[in-house]
C-alpha cells in the first residue's frame, strides 16, 4: 500500500530525526517515477510560528512543521496511522505554498 496525500504515517527520518509521524502532501509517483514522497513531520518542540499548523487528530499530539518538509523513499515508512481532515490538510498546504514562495 503506498502512502496517500492526507495520510499521516510513520516515517524513519534517520537517525538524528528519528521516528516521527508524517503528513504526506505528495501525489503518488507514476509507474516511472521513483518510489519518493515528500512529508511534513510533526514535532512537539512548538515554537509557536505561523509555519506550525495545529491539527484535530486527537491520537497525534504536536503540530506539522512545514518548514521541515523533506522527501523520502517509500522503504522509511513504517505504518499508516490516521488522515488528518480536509481543513487540516488545506492549512498544511496553505502555508507550504507561502513557505515555499509558490503563488496560486
Amino acid at each position: 500500500m503506498n502512502p496517500t496525500s492526507g495520510e499521516v504515517w510513520t516515517v524513519d527520518m534517520g537517525y538524528a530525526a528519528k521516528v516521527r509521524p508524517c503528513l504526506v502532501v505528495s501525489r503518488q509517483p507514476g509507474d516511472n517515477d521513483r518510489m519518493l514522497f515528500t512529508v511534513i513531520p510533526m514535532t512537539t518542540s512548538c515554537y509557536g510560528n505561523e509555519y506550525e499548523v495545529e491539527h484535530h487528530c486527537h491520537q497525534l499530539k504536536g503540530v506539522f512543521n512545514v518548514q521541515a518538509i523533506v522527501t523520502v523513499p517509500k522503504s522509511d515508512f513504517i505504518r499508516r496511522i490516521a488522515n488528518v481532515n480536509s481543513e487540516d490538510y488545506s492549512l498544511v498546504i496553505s502555508k507550504l505554498c507561502i513557505w515555499l514562495d509558490l503563488s496560486n
